[in-house]
């Protein structure tokens, strides 16, 4: 549907609305003394990440030839070299851009996202920082979900709360598997036993996201190892120092205490790599190009971080008691196709 006439009054209000809360984002973190700053939407390679397909935009020069670039699914490459100069503490609003996003009432395939970086601090702190946004923003929260008090617990405590099994008795594929059966979940007969992170999400969207607190923030922390990311492990634990903030009911913001060895960076980046690379190679795609060089921002002198990712058209469309995320961007994908 490709819309046509003047914007209507809704349009306009929520377009109004939409500048506010961008106004007072930055200017809440202007007076932390964060920096803003502003990175590149195309870039020359990516990260290796399974679960995010991208935008390729072909670039052509008379000198330096043909090649791809990808319009970029975070800023998370540009701000870790920031970072890794010294720049400090830092945040941005960028535009985003994931392929193969469904259409929907959360999702667009170009959406906004708030990204900070605190310096010498750990994903708990930015919790705190997060919980003092939300106090920020409270007064443009129609639904008043943000001046009530957080709920946090951890991914087990939340599996033991909705599912009513034990998330760390149940760490082996098998183990998981026979608990999705026994909660009625149907497990396909060709299920690999190395599935475990896959089992995992269909039990926990199935029965716990939906029962989460959606009239208060909810906070959920510790997040399983065998999902994969740049998060710090916890020692001696399954788990790793990650949370998520639930607002509404709605996934709203991912947070990582930042994984700074090089050595785990390069594993990671392995693992990463071989599954794009089998991704690709089934579906018949060319492969993308990576930035080996990723790695060596770790060096001896990078410092200990945290990293948020917000999604602000979530933000917006719960501050303004909206279900979709089309009542609060202008011209959705969805409107324009």
């Amino acid at each position: 549907m490709v819309l046509s006439g003047m914007l209507n009054h809704e349009q306009i209000e929520a377009a109004r609305f939409r500048s506010i809360i961008l106004r007072n984002l930055r200017m809440f973190f202007d007076e932390k003394g964060y920096l803003e700053v502003d990175t590149p939407l195309l870039s020359p390679d990516v990260i290796p990440e399974s679960s995010i397909s991208f935008f390729t935009a072909p670039f052509h020069n008379e000198f330096l030839g043909d090649r791809d670039l990808y319009l970029v699914p975070s800023p998370e490459v540009f701000m870790k070299k920031l970072i890794s100069w010294g720049s400090g503490n830092i945040y941005q609003i960028s535009r985003c851009f994931r392929n193969e996003e469904q259409l929907g009432s959360l999702h667009n395939p170009e959406f906004t996202m708030l990204e900070w970086y605190t310096v010498e601090s750990d994903c708990m702190e930015s919790l705190n920082v997060m919980n003092e946004l939300l106090h920020a923003l409270s007064p443009f929260d129609t639904r008043g979900i943000c001046r009530e008090k957080p709920e946090v617990m951890t991914v087990a405590q939340a599996c033991w709360r909705y599912a009513g099994f034990d998330l760390e008795k149940t760490q082996e594929p098998r183990e998981l598997i026979q608990t999705a059966l026994t909660l009625g979940l149907s497990v396909p007969p060709d299920v690999h036993t190395d599935t475990w992170e896959e089992i995992f999400h269909r039990i926990f969207l199935t029965f716990v996201e939906p029962e989460l607190p959606k009239d208060r923030p909810c906070f959920l922390t510790e997040y399983p190892k065998q999902i994969d990311c740049l998060a710090k492990d916890i020692p001696g634990t399954p788990w790793k120092e990650r949370w998520e903030l639930y607002l509404g009911g709605w996934e709203l913001a991912n947070c990582y205490s930042e994984e700074t060895e090089r050595s785990r960076v390069e594993s990671f980046y392995r693992r990463g790599y071989e599954r794009v690379k089998h991704i690709c190679e089934t579906k018949g795609r060319n492969m993308p190009h990576v930035d080996g060089s990723f790695p060596g921002l770790f060096h001896q002198d990078f410092p200990p971080c945290s990293g948020t990712a917000l999604g602000v058209d979530r933000l917006i469309m719960t501050l303004a008691g909206q279900k979709k995320i089309q009542g609060v961007i202008l011209f959705p994908l969805s409107d324009i196709l």
